[in-house]
């Protein structure tokens, strides 16, 4: 028995698909942090220092999305200097009254450092690449190294491509930094 789709959630998902182009669809059998690195232009260590939201529209709606203004703390690959400051766009937020969240999106914490994944949405914007699936937190370990904390139960990431957390869970920067250099070289190939 086949299931159909109703018009509204196709398009939903087709204006979705063409808001973020560095949407992943994963590959059997393909490496998924692998697929995420492709599709980004850079990794970096960052955090928000300010964020606003407002109505824009996006894809032929009008949506609330929020503007975060991301300090890189680290790049781990691409071409952005540490202390470059970015504007990073995520869907959802609050304006006046008005709230929306929109699954599966990145849920960025003013002040709190995170391994990004991101894609160059503009000239003058980032998103983050395959929305949550391209969001890490990062803890302190007993040393003090910062490591990758994929979050579980109820906040955890909805990626179509939940095989990139387990390969990055608990990985210092460092060893990010390891496969990242491993994946050029693959792609050199």
């Amino acid at each position: 028995m086949s299931e159909r789709i109703g018009r509204r959630p196709f398009l939903g998902g087709l204006a979705l698909g063409l808001l973020w182009p560095g949407g992943l669809v994963a590959r059997a059998g393909g490496d998924p942090l692998l697929e995420l690195v492709e599709h980004s232009d850079c990794c970096v260590v960052g955090r928000s220092l300010a964020a606003a939201s407002s109505h824009r529209v996006l894809g032929g709606m009008r949506r609330i999305v929020t503007l975060h203004r991301l300090r890189v703390d680290e790049v781990l690959d691409g071409a952005v200097r540490a202390a470059d400051e970015l504007t990073l766009r995520t869907l959802g937020g609050r304006v006046g009254d008005v709230a929306q969240r929109v699954f599966g999106e990145a849920e960025i914490v003013i002040g709190r450092p995170a391994l990004l994944f991101l894609f160059r949405a503009n000239e003058a914007e980032h998103v983050v690449t395959d929305l949550a699936g391209g969001y890490f937190d990062l803890d302190r370990d007993a040393h003090g190294l910062a490591r990758v904390r994929i979050a579980s139960g109820e906040h955890a990431p909805t990626s179509r491509a939940p095989g990139a957390a387990a390969q990055l869970a608990g990985a210092s920067m460092a060893e990010v930094r390891q496969m990242l250099t491993a994946m050029r070289g693959q792609r050199a190939r």
